[in-house]
């Protein structure tokens, strides 16, 4: 059933697709849409970011993606640094704090990876259905819906263990996370469906291993922050040594590191006389 109505608003935006090609002078669907009520949480939490007259923007890049026309985002103009199209799709889907926050250099960047993902995304939706997608073999979809599940815990545990030391919009993972809290069974549905897809693509995604092998490292990261966090707020003996801002600082390079590591030593050492 969703992969039946997946593929029909697929098809409908190709047909509006080639009608605002054809009728450029007219008002676009992509203008059109920001006047359509919105039924989907999902979406209307993206809409909900956005000012009204950037709706449209929003609306054009989506379009482009299912009418496989997207090939990047366009080129800056002006004074611009970033292109306005991009600048629309960051803010939407709130990735703009991963941009810089790294820990010992390494960081997710999920603005870097926007591009290459959309064009995966269009790839996926060009080359079958999802109805054909639907009607793959049980282990198949057993497999998919299990990545679908673990790519959500990955977010889930990576934003809720990192939230305390760096905010609420730790690493543009708010709203991943913020899906992955609140998502339906038609949303893991439609992911399971997304993963069958996206495995047709070449290096789309990782392996189902090495996803579920992320989610694990996640969670046990997710533990290991929480505890920390505990200690910090509850006893006194290491509340200048874990206190976020002093993490953060720690996180910075591996001489910094050090530093820290010393202190927390220093700081058990005390605690035990």
């Amino acid at each position: 059933m969703h992969a039946l109505v997946a593929d029909r608003a697929l098809a409908i935006l190709h047909r509006a697709n080639s009608r605002q090609n054809r009728d450029w002078q007219e008002e676009t669907f992509s203008d059109k849409a920001p006047k359509v009520p919105i039924k989907s949480i999902i979406l209307s939490r993206v809409i909900g970011r956005l000012e009204h007259y950037e709706l449209a923007t929003f609306y054009g890049v989506i379009l482009d993606v299912a009418s496989n026309e997207f090939n990047y985002f366009a080129s800056p103009k002006g004074h611009e640094e970033v292109s306005y199209d991009e600048t629309v799709m960051v803010k939407a889907l709130d990735f703009k704090a991963s941009e810089n926050q790294k820990i010992l250099g390494e960081g997710l960047n999920l603005i870097e990876v926007l591009p290459p993902a959309l064009r995966n995304i269009q790839t996926a939706l060009s080359t079958s259905s999802f109805s054909e997608a639907s009607q793959a073999a049980a282990a198949d979809i057993a497999s998919a819906r299990a990545d679908a599940v673990n790519g959500f815990q990955i977010a889930l545990s990576m934003y809720e263990g990192l939230r305390w030391v760096y905010g609420d919009g730790a690493f543009g993972l708010r709203f991943i996370n913020w899906i992955a809290q609140r998502a339906p069974d038609a949303v893991v549905d439609g992911m399971t469906l997304a993963m069958l897809r996206l495995r047709a693509v070449p290096d789309a995604i990782l392996s189902s291993q090495q996803i579920a092998a992320l989610a694990l490292q996640a969670r046990e990261m997710e533990i290991l922050s929480k505890r920390i966090e505990g200690i910090w707020r509850n006893n006194p003996h290491f509340k200048e040594v874990f206190t976020p801002k002093r993490i953060r600082d720690a996180f910075a390079d591996e001489f910094s590191m050090k530093r820290w590591i010393e202190a927390v030593n220093a700081a058990r050492i005390h605690s035990q006389k």
